[in-house]
């Protein structure tokens, strides 16, 4: 079967914490329904980071962190409509002229493509949360700005921290919690000491 050679374009939208996240899924094979994958990306894939359990028991769920990383090199997909029209909507990024042409695009260098998407999508970021209270004071991460055109996991300074300081914490709940389970065994123990005594 014929096929299209192209990039992801990660830029074209970015989460909440500014970065990239713009994903397409691989298109649906057979009825569409029972082979499809939802969680399979073209040029990307899933990241799921825990920050914090809670002890079995506990009706709180787990706390996690979704991104995305994509690759640095070309992917190959069938020359398809769906394929034809992602190219088009800027969902994913021709590698070279044989797949333009079949889109429909005029072809352009993909890291070209890739850097003025990039600045785009800062731009808009910057101005959609110029007025919010986040770690970022209006800016993009330092990942999205420097980012041109390689491996592309968007890992901030700052999220590694945010990491470091939820294990911390986890710990600490976890030794408080040591901590009270042993008080309420000695507290136990002396109730049924004293039951004894008194007998």
């Amino acid at each position: 079967m014929p096929t299209l050679k192209v990039f992801p374009n990660p830029y074209k939208q970015l989460d909440h914490q500014g970065r990239p996240c713009s994903v397409l899924p691989y298109e649906p094979e057979g009825d569409g329904v029972t082979t499809f994958d939802a969680r399979r990306f073209v040029g990307a894939r899933l990241q799921v980071t825990i920050l914090k359990t809670f002890a079995p028991g506990d009706a709180r769920q787990m706390v996690q962190d979704n991104s995305f990383v994509f690759e640095d090199e070309a992917v190959d997909v069938p020359d398809t409509a769906y394929y034809r029209t992602a190219i088009r909507q800027g969902d994913l990024i021709a590698a070279d002229k044989v797949t333009a042409r079949k889109a429909g695009v005029v072809f352009t260098e993909p890291k070209d493509v890739l850097e003025r998407s990039q600045r785009e999508a800062g731009e808009h970021w910057k101005n959609v949360h110029k007025h919010e209270d986040h770690d970022y004071e209006g800016e993009p991460p330092k990942a999205l700005t420097e980012l041109a055109f390689g491996p592309m996991s968007a890992t901030l300074e700052s999220r590694k921290k945010r990491l470091e300081d939820a294990k911390k914490a986890e710990a600490e709940e976890l030794k408080k919690a040591e901590a009270t389970k042993k008080a309420e065994e000695e507290r136990k123990k002396a109730e049924e000491a004293s039951k004894k005594g008194g007998k």
